[in-house]
């Protein structure tokens, strides 16, 4: 598939239900020929362009239906959209296994392809990878097993695909809101309560996205509001998700099991840099202690003053709904760092289109963003990358930045069109959509972005990057396919642009004077970036901890039991809530499954590339940055990311940056 032109692009997206319906059947006849073709080839058929050409075509051509199709079953504005939506995911991603991944038929062709023909065709690196990994894949699947056990596989897999996509589907479908009076809103701006929806008996509707959540936790002066807030957030989807995900992790032990892993972590790490568990805990134990050491010092300084409306617990611990208040009221006094008044620094247009000012310097790509454009929804815009001369379109981002009933929640990066050069270096154009929830803009004002919230969108689009930047032959090793604990690296790296004083000046300009951040305000942002990391990494070994031992061997597990031993060992200092169920809308455990410790393993790499390119005088230098494109984010899933690090590094990556950077030394 190639996008040749701007209203094309506008066409990528299905807008009607017929659409969506019709489409499906396009992808299915042509995944369902393509895959009799590739079965029915006599040996003397079997080639690079009939096997490994021909697959990576009708799969990615297939697989871009599905994604299509997630995206808009979590963010269209029409309930019959997204319910068709969801429908043709779950049909979509069954046929897949009926046809491909449970097609013991597809795999003996291309083992016999692997052990005949290839050897004498001159492979390409990435084609040889290709094959390698394709049939390993199938392995995993468990094709080389006997008859029975496949046909349990394959039913395994079906009840895997519509559980999961219930249990997602549940999280992003929860609309539970609170109801509370002017008096429990004691902190908030009138601003923002103007912005919240009323009952008829006049009090406030807070509904459980990202921006009322900060604004609550971080401001609120009322106790009881932030101890139902935080319930209410950490409790979405329970108890209806309670029961499928205890389903999902006895499937997926099962599937472990048949396919001869001890555990499904063992087998969801198989496939990884890390490779097994063991190594994952190993590098979680080793960090653990630097954690601790750092979040000690940071509870003391938090309990020695604590503000109205904060109580510790009778054996001194701080109550998980008070953390967030606690902390930014003590960056505000010790650090003099007001998020909201930083926040007026960015205004969420003028901040993106400077960073992309900071992108363009540094990938040497340029940037038109279109905001009015036929999409899913009006607030839906468009940015065009091209090339430095304007020449080449190398993708088209959609951003849905805003947040609505019935939509996804979170941040994310949803792929469509992958990229792409064909053998005549002829580039394929990415199409992807980020979705973010940030505060609406008012008549009034703008919508103006907490500094995390610049770091969200940094992060996001360093996905989107990844995927337009992607220079493969082979759609499916494009861009973002590549090792799940590899993935976040090009995002989060794009972060510690931020910490960079000059950047920060580049991309601030308060809404009112268009004056840059202060030199002083940056220092202090700077020096309180490093304020709270103990309790923040702390909090990512936890949820680490407990997706790999969530997906440990055995078929049933005392989930609030795991939560709690996590909890009480990662973070001492903070009351464990018998009441919170966040188990069942942690949508990681689904797409992620037990590789949640890949935030941190490639954040630690991330920070030791940044240094590395810091020291190059490269945040803006396009020479650093053609390298770092050519060695990180071109090659997607071509080559394996070990050899990529060590090839931009120079050696094997270290975490002293890291730890550096944390503040954790």
């Amino acid at each position: 598939q190639r996008v040749e032109s701007l209203n094309q692009v506008f066409t990528v997206y299905p807008r009607t239900v017929k659409e969506i319906k019709l489409r499906t059947q396009e992808a299915t006849k042509n995944l369902k020929k393509s895959i009799e073709k590739l079965i029915t080839l006599s040996s003397e058929q079997l080639s690079k362009d009939s096997m490994i050409r021909a697959f990576d075509q009708c799969a990615s051509f297939f697989s871009v239906h599905i994604s299509l199709c997630y995206l808009l079953q979590s963010v269209h504005p029409d309930e019959e959209m997204r319910k068709t939506a969801t429908e043709n995911v779950v049909e979509c991603q069954s046929l897949w296994i009926d046809l491909v991944s449970s097609n013991v038929a597809l795999y003996n062709q291309f083992k016999l392809y692997s052990t005949t023909h290839a050897l004498d065709e001159n492979l390409t690196n990435e084609e040889q990878l290709f094959l390698k990994e394709l049939i390993e894949g199938f392995e995993r699947d468990g094709l080389n097993l006997a008859e029975d056990k496949r046909n349990e596989l394959k039913i395994i897999s079906q009840k895997l695909s519509q559980t999961t996509n219930d249990f997602s589907l549940n999280i992003a479908q929860d609309t539970t809101t609170l109801e509370v009076s002017d008096e429990q809103l004691a902190g908030i701006t009138q601003e923002f309560k103007s912005s919240l929806k009323k009952t008829a008996t006049g009090k406030y509707l807070l509904s459980i996205d990202y921006p009322t959540g900060e604004m609550i936790l971080n401001r609120c002066q009322n106790e009881q509001t932030r101890k139902a807030f935080y319930q209410a957030k950490n409790n979405k989807a329970y108890p209806i998700n309670e029961n499928i995900l205890k389903e999902i992790i006895a499937l997926r032990d099962q599937k472990a099991q048949l396919t001869g892993f001890e555990s499904y972590a063992t087998y969801d790490l198989d496939d990884t840099m890390i490779k097994q568990p063991e190594h994952a805990w190993k590098m979680l134990d080793q960090l653990l202690p630097r954690t601790l050491k750092k979040s000690k010092i940071e509870y003391h300084a938090l309990i020695a003053d604590l503000p109205d409306s904060v109580e510790l617990t009778h054996d001194k611990k701080i109550k998980p709904w008070d953390f967030s208040f606690l902390t930014n009221y003590h960056k505000k006094k010790y650090y003099q760092v007001d998020e909201l008044a930083l926040a007026e620094y960015f205004p969420l247009e003028q901040t993106v289109q400077r960073l992309f000012d900071v992108y363009s310097k540094f990938f040497n790509i340029t940037f038109e963003h279109l905001n009015r454009v036929q999409a899913w929804h009006e607030d839906v815009s468009l940015v065009v990358v091209k090339s430095a001369d304007g020449v080449d379109t190398l993708g088209y981002v959609f951003l849905d930045m805003y947040p609505r009933d019935n939509k996804y929640q979170h941040a994310a990066k949803f792929s469509a069109i992958l990229a792409r050069k064909d053998s005549n270096e002829v580039i394929y154009p990415a199409v992807c959509s980020l979705v973010c929830n940030f505060t609406k803009p008012t008549k009034d004002k703008p919508s103006l972005l907490k500094y995390r919230e610049v770091q969200t969108f940094f992060h996001e689009f360093g996905h989107a990057l990844h995927g337009i930047t992607g220079q493969t032959n082979l759609a499916l090793q494009s861009g973002t396919h590549v090792k799940t604990d590899f993935v976040e690296l090009p995002s989060q790296i794009l972060e510690y642009w931020l910490e960079d004083k000059d950047i920060l000046k580049m991309v601030s300009g308060h809404y009112v004077t268009g004056k840059p951040l202060s030199d002083e305000l940056i220092e202090s942002k700077l020096h309180e970036l490093k304020f709270a990391t103990g309790f923040f990494y702390a909090r990512q070994i936890s949820l680490s901890m407990d997706s790999l031992a969530i997906f440990e061997k055995g078929t049933q597990k005392d989930l609030e039991l795991l939560r709690k031993k996590h909890a009480d060992l990662t973070c001492p200092y903070m009351l464990f809530d018998e009441g919170d169920h966040f188990y069942y809308s942690f949508g990681h455990l689904m797409g992620y499954g037990a590789k949640y410790y890949g935030y941190l393993w490639s954040r630690i790499i991330a920070a030791d590339v940044f240094e590395t390119i810091e020291k190059q005088h490269g945040l803006l230098n396009p020479l650093v940055g053609k390298k770092y494109a050519k060695s990180l984010l071109q090659p997607g899933g071509s080559k394996d990311p070990n050899d990529m690090i060590q090839e931009f590094l120079g050696r094997e990556p270290q975490q002293e940056a890291f730890l550096r950077k944390s503040g954790l030394i």
